[in-house]
């Protein structure tokens, strides 16, 4: 629970829980261009703990900070915090290659990352002791049933079934449309010959000889 003491407006609903607005951003525990652990490991650990002691309950991270290294001493860091702790993670970036992080924003590199942070997630779990009926409830009360990519048929996601439905009548309307009115423009430029352009055509055509 947040400081009673603490005005509202120095408060901010995230994950459904009222947190300070000051946060900690966690890249700098690592080592040299956001590469392996940091220097000093006891020093970093004491960061955290004097940032939760502090009233910090909310924490940016991402995998490829180390990798995975301030993941690890966060996770450590939060068991011992009675409160709820918010911990934003984010996406784009990988440290492939052994070097700093580079962007990663294509479609499939932003999926790779996804599914691995859910192998994670689902990984912990198992290790709780969980069974696969468990795993699969937590993560869709958590993320929603998209996050499963085969969302089931219910009436809140009728919508997301019929989308590409609707959108292909859509198109194909849309075009009907636009060729009916094309077609109409054309029928009423088309103005008819006269007698003597009638003529002229018939003797340029050989039909009047």
């Amino acid at each position: 629970m947040p400081d009673p003491t603490v005005s509202r407006s120095s408060l901010i609903e995230l994950d459904g829980t009222l947190v300070r607005r000051l946060g900690y951003g966690t890249m700098r525990l690592t080592g040299p261009g956001v590469l392996g652990p940091p220097a000093d490991l006891a020093g970093a650990r004491r960061v955290l703990s004097r940032a939760l002691e502090l009233g910090v309950r909310v924490f940016d991270t991402a995998w490829y900070y180390g990798p995975d290294i301030p993941n690890q001493l966060l996770a450590d860091a939060i068991r011992a915090c009675p409160d709820h702790v918010v911990v934003a993670t984010k996406l784009g970036w990988n440290s492939k290659g052994g070097g700093s992080p580079a962007s990663a924003h294509t479609p499939e590199q932003l999926r790779m990352a996804m599914a691995r942070d859910l192998r994670l997630l689902v990984r912990e779990r198992i290790v709780a002791g969980d069974t696969d009926a468990q795993v699969l409830a937590f993560v869709e009360a958590r993320y929603g049933e998209f996050v499963l990519l085969r969302p089931p048929f219910k009436l809140h996601t009728l919508a997301l079934w019929l989308t590409p439905l609707l959108l292909l009548i859509g198109t194909v309307l849309v075009l009907r449309r636009n060729a009916r009115t094309r077609n109409a423009a054309v029928g009423e430029r088309v103005v008819p010959l006269s007698d003597a352009e009638k003529k002229r055509l018939d003797d340029l055509l050989g039909k009047g000889s």
